[in-house]
């Protein structure tokens, strides 16, 4: 009996598809929308979600509002946490 109750739940991983993985870096993320120098505020005016992936989840946006650059970035360069100070 405990063995089909284990085997009915599963191993608790789980893998992204062929499929899914391209959707995955369609999914909007932050972004610089300007050149930034070290030092710099990150702000509205130099940071925007955009699509695609490959920097922080949009759910960070207020988060990183106010911090520091910890380093020069381009315009269109993804924003990752090492980015900031």
């Amino acid at each position: 009996e405990s063995t089909r109750a284990s085997a009915a739940l599963g191993v608790g991983h789980q893998w992204n598809t062929p499929s899914e993985a391209t959707s995955l870096r369609l999914r909007p993320s932050i972004h610089v929308t300007a050149n930034v120098k070290k030092g710099d505020v990150v702000s509205e005016d130099n940071v925007r979600v955009v699509r695609p992936s490959g920097g922080l989840k949009p759910k960070y946006y207020a988060d990183v509002l106010g911090q520091e650059f910890s380093t020069d970035l381009a315009f269109g360069e993804p924003l990752t946490w090492s980015h900031l100070k």
